[in-house]
């Protein structure tokens, strides 16, 4: 799924779809600790920790849509760092946008690591789930927590996260496939409850763990 810089890390998103094949939580605390873990590239780092979201679609029938993924975003990445994003309007063609955002009824990705996706595309999420991921619609709770895992996930990425089970240390009980760009700094030993990890043991995944919040402050800074 590489093409070059432009990089399409689609996000068949942890336990939301049953896409991982993972051990026990047993197997996995034979591998070490799960503190003070990530996978990120620093070559792909914001250099100005306050970036613009807009949306492609800002219209009545997602707005609460887009206002949970916005609550999401504050609570995690925003919360337990030193970045800041605003905005969160219309996209405009003569206005420069970090992070652009696209609403499509198609698996959840983004199109560049880091500070790359400014240049390369956008992100994408999915609010509707008609034709990707179905078992999202199950209950008003589990499509929250699919908007909300896919979201944060993506945001990840945006900020310079590739795949937790991308790590060369996985336990081998991590069978899900690598997928998209690699990092170039491993912190700390595999941590099988980041949100950046497919090989995770739940059915979803709609927060970060403590590996992802030491992480991100090492990438951007504390609040």
């Amino acid at each position: 799924m590489l093409s070059g810089k432009s990089i399409l890390l689609k996000a068949s998103l942890l336990g939301l779809l049953g896409v991982q094949s993972c051990g026990t939580d047993a197997d996995f605390s034979q591998n070490g600790s799960s503190q003070l873990d990530g996978y990120y590239d620093s070559s792909k780092l914001w250099s100005n920790k306050t970036i613009r979201v807009c949306w492609d679609d800002l219209s009545d029938s997602n707005a609460t849509d887009r206002q949970y993924v916005r609550d999401r975003i504050r609570d995690t990445w925003e919360r337990h760092s030193a970045l800041k994003f605003i905005g969160w309007d219309e996209c405009e063609f003569f206005r420069d946008e970090d992070i652009h955002i696209e609403v499509d009824d198609v698996g959840p990705h983004a199109d560049g690591l880091g500070d790359d996706i400014s240049f390369t595309g956008s992100m994408t999420l999915n609010f509707t789930f008609r034709n990707w991921g179905s078992s999202c619609t199950s209950s008003t709770s589990q499509r929250n927590n699919c908007i909300g895992s896919n979201a944060i996930h993506e945001f990840g990425h945006a900020l310079g996260l590739a795949h937790e089970h991308n790590r060369s240390d996985r336990p081998a009980n991590c069978t899900s496939p690598t997928q998209g760009s690699n990092g170039d700094t491993m912190v700390g030993s595999f941590d099988r409850d980041s949100i950046m990890n497919y090989c995770y043991n739940s059915s979803y995944n709609n927060r970060l763990s403590a590996g992802d919040i030491q992480t991100i402050q090492q990438m951007y800074g504390t609040p």
